[in-house]
């Protein structure tokens, strides 16, 4: 099997074994960061998180197929996550996660092979996006100042949304 259809084996043995894996990932998210859980305060009915997990497991499978699909969504998360004062090795550690979560489900179907695939892919996942820290354009530098002002308390996005032109010309 290639690293593909070893990743996706990974991910079907998960589903028949333990279902959704959604709880245990964040289960352990917040076991190691206890202070993320805050993040997720107004996501009452659990849509966003889950969102977060489908997207992250999209990238993980279309990393390993070799889209480059994913390297959009990465970045974007990469950008959109700053803003809530995650770095780029916080977004790399979701996936670390995933992964952890998988081989303790698997437990002894864990291969060497699955831990090889797993481990080119995120070493792949963490390299996508890292250059853009270090670049200058002005959307970058917009984006980052769009992303902390919806963080402000009392500052409600449609109030944001109508200081995006002002902002643009700060």
């Amino acid at each position: 099997m290639d690293q593909a259809e070893i990743v996706i084996d990974t991910f079907e043995k998960v589903a028949a074994r333990a279902g959704d894996p959604h709880d245990l990932i964040y289960a352990r998210l917040f076991e190691r960061h206890p202070h993320f859980e805050d993040l997720f305060a107004m996501d009452t009915d659990g849509g966003i998180r889950a969102n977060m997990l489908t997207t992250s497991l999209n990238c993980l499978l279309g990393v390993a197929e070799g889209s480059e699909t994913p390297r959009l969504e990465l970045e974007a998360a990469r950008l959109h996550h700053e803003g809530y004062g995650l770095g780029s090795g916080d977004i790399d550690e979701m996936f670390e996660i995933i992964r952890d979560v998988f081989r303790d489900v698997l437990a002894d179907d864990w291969t060497p092979a699955a831990e090889t695939s797993w481990s080119a892919v995120l070493d792949q996942i963490s390299r996508i996006g890292r250059d853009l820290d270090s670049c200058p354009r002005p959307f970058l530098q917009m984006h980052r100042r769009f992303s902390r002002l919806t963080l402000l308390p009392g500052i409600g996005r449609t109030r944001v949304l109508n200081k995006v032109p002002a902002i643009l010309h700060t």
